[in-house]
């Protein structure tokens, strides 16, 4: 065999080498995985677009308080004080009657709707966990379909 007859047969045996190489075998779990991230991003677009169809509603304008001015005004006359702010409410994940309702099974968005939204969030290979508020505090874990697999309520203080 000459030598151009051998180049071309290496050549092609390296091609044929290198395209059964280049496709790897197909993992289920990874597989698993890809389509729970496909229906959370499919979930998370159909939201967007449901809040982009909104209309938006303009906040009511604020207006001041009215107090007595100081010795130096007019006596009686009124100033514009800025009205106090009301206190804030205390975050969902600290009602234990929020956590009563978890159900196994339950999504993101689901354990979001409930308990707010989580101060930590830690993805892994087998399962993701939302942290209420920190990984000191309640933790929700979810499957690899993103699904609620278990969760642990906060600790009493």
């Amino acid at each position: 065999m000459s030598r151009t007859g051998w180049l071309v047969l290496i050549v092609t045996g390296c091609s044929v080498a290198g395209m059964t190489l280049a496709d790897p075998p197909s993992d289920s779990s990874v597989e698993a995985r890809l389509h729970a991230l496909e229906q959370r991003v499919s979930v998370l677009e159909q939201k967007e677009a449901a809040r982009e169809r909104q209309p938006a509603v303009a906040p009511a304008p604020a207006t001041p308080a009215m107090a007595p001015v100081a010795a130096a005004a007019a006596p009686g006359a009124l100033v514009a004080t800025p009205a106090q702010a009301a206190p804030a409410a205390a975050p969902r994940w600290q009602d234990p009657a929020n956590w009563a309702m978890l159900r196994m099974g339950m999504t993101w968005s689901q354990v979001k709707s409930i308990l707010g939204v989580p101060g930590k969030v830690e993805a892994g290979v087998f399962s993701d966990v939302m942290y209420f508020p920190d990984s000191d505090g309640g933790r929700v874990e979810f499957d690899r379909n993103g699904r609620v697999s278990k969760w642990t309520e906060t600790p009493e203080k």
